[in-house]
């Protein structure tokens, strides 16, 4: 697209009444917006765990909670059926959140419901067995109800028998019904509290509402500069490698193979003892590094760095076994989360991306926090490797 038919493509742009409209929605002051809590996982959690609370000061009472389960009845695999449900005694409910790990837990005289959030992160391991196992072993004599909670309704990929999947439509649902039939009972600043959540939750979790269909067809009219400005638009990623290389550079460290969102190095006396495979999986073909993933861990507010030594696959068999035997008897080393590519000296620290967003070299700030357990690392693995010399340059001939 040349000069000329940008600035008209822009013109056009800024003449679309709808660009004024969307304009005039983006910028409407929301609650959870300005506390960062739109696509946090805990915040929804802990928005939830109050609507449910029939003893909370909102004037919701047991309406939300009830209309919930009466959702979670339809599904065959649910435990309480739609008579039992509205036999439940909402007056002594109890509520709580991140209860062993469980997100939130809601215990009636006689049942107990178990509700595990996801929003955008992924089921983890047997968590879902796990928590199962904890409310039958802590309320033998209860009822319990599993739900799954995401925002389409996903399977859960374990314990699919037990669990109720349930959409975040169910949520907006709910509460709109409560606006309608339970508006005079709540307070200004429920109602308001409310309002805003349901616009989070239609326009940042179900992509639905007023302002992202004013955006799509905004893009359809104006897609050839829509997708002009996305091509070339700054990596964010690119611009935190910035400080985490030049960190490594500081340190007098060798700097490894480039990929996007991870900063890779090593040591100049494992650089210099571990020759490259012929074929490896890195660009390089580097046989071990040190890797900081800094981006595909990436969720707006729930941002992590993570350390890892990596032994990477490759062409010479006998080296990365020698090479494991050594990286395994080192103190901390920790076990591997995987066979092909083997991970040791795992670490994490969390940054906000609103931070980074506002200036890419707020992350030095994080990289400090992980630098002695950095640093501690590459040391007693270079002790390690320079210790092995002979070994590993023997598995390399």
């Amino acid at each position: 697209m040349d000069l000329e038919k940008l600035n008209k493509s822009y013109a056009d742009l800024l003449n679309d009444i709808n660009f004024d409209y969307l304009e005039l929605e983006s910028v409407k002051p929301n609650l959870f917006a300005i506390l960062g809590a739109v696509h946090n996982e805990l915040r929804h959690s802990n928005m939830l765990g109050w609507l449910m609370d029939t003893n909370a000061a909102h004037g919701v009472r047991e309406s939300f909670l009830k209309r919930f389960l009466r959702e979670v009845c339809q599904d065959e695999r649910s435990s309480i059926s739609q008579l039992e449900v509205e036999k439940l005694d909402f007056e002594n409910v109890e509520v709580r959140r991140e209860w062993n790990n469980i997100d939130l837990l809601i215990i009636f005289k006689t049942h107990v419901l178990v509700i595990e959030n996801k929003i955008w992160s992924k089921e983890t391991g047997n968590q879902l067995v796990r928590y199962k196992s904890i409310a039958e072993e802590n309320f033998p004599d209860r009822t319990k109800i599993y739900v799954f909670l995401t925002p389409e309704g996903y399977e859960p990929q374990h314990e699919k028998d037990t669990y109720v999947p349930l959409s975040y439509q169910t949520v907006i649902e709910a509460l709109h019904r409560i606006m309608e039939i339970r508006a005079e009972d709540l307070t200004q600043r429920t109602t308001l509290l409310i309002e805003d959540y349901l616009h989070i939750l239609r326009r940042n979790i179900m992509n639905d509402d007023k302002a992202v269909k004013l955006a799509q067809e905004i893009y359809f009219n104006h897609k050839e500069l829509f997708d002009f400005v996305y091509e070339h638009k700054p990596d964010l990623s690119e611009d935190l490698k910035v400080p985490f290389l030049n960190w490594i550079k500081e340190k007098k460290w060798v700097i490894g193979s480039n990929n996007k969102g991870y900063a890779r190095f090593t040591s100049p006396e494992i650089h210099e003892i571990l020759q490259p495979y012929k074929k490896g999986g890195w660009p390089d073909n580097e046989v071990m590094l040190f890797e900081i993933d800094y981006w595909w861990s990436s969720g707006y507010n729930d941002t992590r760095i993570f350390l890892k030594l990596v032994i990477s696959p490759g062409d010479n068999d006998e080296l990365k076994t020698v090479l494991r035997e050594i990286i395994e008897n080192i103190e901390g080393c920790g076990k591997s989360g995987g066979k092909k590519w083997l991970t040791y000296f795992k670490k994490k620290c969390k940054y906000p991306w609103d931070e980074m967003e506002e200036d890419p070299e707020n992350i030095i700030n994080y990289i400090a926090k992980m630098e002695e357990h950095i640093c501690d690392t590459v040391e007693k693995v270079t002790t390690a490797i320079v210790e092995n010399k002979d070994r590993l340059l023997e598995a390399q001939k």
